[in-house]
Parts: C-alpha cells; sequence; structure tokens
C-alpha cells in the first residue's frame, strides 16, 4: 500500500539564461531612460521657443499701448485747439483729423509694431470726433497679427546628380 512517489523532475534553467534575461532588462531600461530623455529635451526647445514667441507678441503689444496713450494726448490736444478755434466747424474739424494724424476720408490711422522677422502686430485706428473732451477720440477697427515673410520653400530632392559623383 505505501507505494513510493514517483519522482518529479525539475525545472531547471541553465545558468547563462539568468544573466541574458537580466542583459535584456537593463537594454530595454537603458533605452527607455535615452527615449525619455530625448522627449524631455525637445519639449524644452520647444516650450523656450513658444516663450520667446509669446514674449515677443505681448512686447509688441506693450509697445501698442503705449502708442494708444500716445494719441490719446494727441487726440485730446487736438480737440482743444479745434475747441478754441474760431473757423467754421467744417474747418475746424478736418484740422482736427489733420493734428490727429488720420488720413483719407475715412480718417484711418494705421501703424505695425514687429514681433519677429516674419511677423507683425497690425492695428488700425478710425479717428472720431468727440462731442466731448472726455472722448472716446478714436475706434479700433482691427488688430491682427499680419505673416510677412516669404512662402517660396524649396521642397525638390535631388534623385540623381550625375556631376556630384566626381
Amino acid at each position: 500500500m505505501n507505494e513510493p512517489l514517483p519522482e518529479r523532475s525539475r525545472f531547471s534553467l541553465h545558468p547563462g539564461v539568468s544573466i541574458l534575461i537580466l542583459l535584456f532588462l537593463i537594454l530595454g531600461l537603458v533605452s527607455f531612460g535615452a527615449l525619455s530623455l530625448s522627449t524631455a529635451s525637445a519639449d524644452k526647445k520647444l516650450s523656450d521657443k513658444a516663450s520667446g514667441q509669446t514674449f515677443s507678441y505681448y512686447a509688441a503689444r506693450n509697445e501698442e499701448q503705449q502708442w494708444l496713450c500716445e494719441e490719446d494726448r494727441v487726440f485730446r490736444s487736438a480737440y482743444e485747439t479745434r475747441k478754441k478755434s474760431t473757423a467754421s466747424a467744417g474747418d475746424a474739424s478736418d484740422a482736427y483729423f489733420q493734428s490727429a494724424g488720420a488720413s483719407g476720408q475715412d480718417h484711418i490711422i494705421r501703424r505695425t509694431f514687429a514681433i519677429s522677422s516674419t511677423q507683425v502686430l497690425s492695428c488700425e485706428l478710425e479717428v472720431l470726433l468727440p462731442g466731448s473732451g472726455d472722448g472716446p477720440f478714436y475706434r479700433i477697427r482691427s488688430e491682427k497679427i499680419v505673416y510677412t515673410g516669404s512662402d517660396a520653400y524649396d521642397n525638390s530632392i535631388t534623385v540623381l546628380d550625375p556631376s556630384a559623383g566626381s
């Protein structure tokens, strides 16, 4: 009744297999680490570029706001001069628009502010003739970023150039 149990075969690995597994594991960790470092470097370059562009945009906006403050002073001065003028209403209005720097029949002032070598912030004001010295002296008709660069890209690919062979 007491029969001997059959011996189980033990599964054994060759001693070099565990070293191979460890090497592949280390190799995988190193390659993922290198990819992670590469991605982090690319993300930093991209964020630095975006930060520089944002800084340039707000520097141009700041310059525009300073210009608008100067224009407010010019408009207020032109209004006071018009109010004190003894000329007819039409002549005084023409003088007001001329002293305010407005051109043409629609009394528009246009100004651009550099953002980068290929972009400018364009601002267009319509000069108004206010009823009182409190303004408003102008209305901003448009304010936009304008691309000023060239779209001439070289997309050619040299497939065969016999002159480059020698």
